[in-house]
C-alpha cells in the first residue's frame, strides 16, 4: 500500500464537498423571477444624502430598490409633456424656500418619489454633475429633471416656473419698499 492509499480517506472527499458548498453559500445567489430566467432588473442604490454626506450603506442605512419599469416613462404627446412640467413646477415655485439641500430633497421626493420621472441612480448621477459644475446645483437640478420630462423646452420653462413667484415677491417688495422710503435714497 502507498502512501497516497494510505492517507486518502473517504472523509477527505466529504471534507472538499463541505467546502465547496459554504463556498456557494457566501456567494449571492441570483433570483430568477423573470420568465427567461434572468434575474430582475432592480438596482440597489443610497438614498441622495447618504452619498452627498459620505456615509456608506452598512445595511442600516436607508435604501431605495428602483425597478426600472416603475419609472414613469410612459409615452406622452410634447404637449402633455409641458403641461405636466408646468403643473409640477409651478407650485414648487411658491413654496420651495431654503437653501439648495432643501431644494434638492423636495425634488427628490416630489420626482423619484411620488411621480416617478426618474429613478434614483439617474437623479444621483443629475445630482454628481450638478455639484460639479459651477452655479447653483438645486437650480440645475430643476433645470435638468424638467429637461429630463419635457426637452430643452421643459427645462426652460421649469426654470422659469420654479424662479417666476420669487422674482414676483422681490419685485413687489422692491416697488412697496420704494414707495415707503420715497424717491430719496439713504445716507448709508
Amino acid at each position: 500500500m502507498s502512501t497516497e492509499e494510505a492517507t486518502s480517506h473517504p472523509t477527505d472527499e466529504t471534507n472538499d464537498n463541505e467546502e465547496e458548498a459554504l463556498k456557494n453559500e457566501n456567494e449571492p445567489q441570483p433570483t430568477s423571477d423573470n420568465e427567461d430566467g434572468t434575474p430582475p432588473k432592480a438596482n440597489r442604490v443610497q438614498t441622495y444624502s447618504q452619498v452627498e454626506m459620505g456615509i456608506n450603506d452598512d445595511g442600516g442605512g436607508k435604501t431605495t430598490t428602483v425597478d426600472n419599469d416603475t419609472v414613469n416613462n410612459e409615452d406622452l404627446t410634447f404637449c402633455e409633456a409641458i403641461k405636466d412640467v408646468i403643473l409640477s413646477f409651478w407650485p414648487l415655485g411658491l413654496v420651495a424656500f431654503g437653501g439648495p439641500t432643501a431644494h434638492v430633497a423636495i425634488l427628490h421626493e416630489r420626482f423619484v418619489e411620488r411621480k416617478k420621472w426618474l429613478d434614483d441612480e439617474r437623479f444621483l448621477e443629475l445630482l454628481a454633475v450638478g455639484q460639479g459644475l459651477p452655479g447653483p446645483t438645486s437650480t440645475q437640478m430643476v433645470i435638468s429633471c424638467g429637461a429630463y420630462r419635457g426637452g430643452i423646452l421643459g427645462g426652460l420653462l421649469s426654470f422659469l416656473f420654479w424662479n417666476l413667484p420669487s422674482f414676483i415677491i422681490l419685485t413687489l417688495s422692491g416697488l412697496g419698499v420704494s414707495e415707503f422710503v420715497g424717491s430719496e435714497t439713504p445716507d448709508w
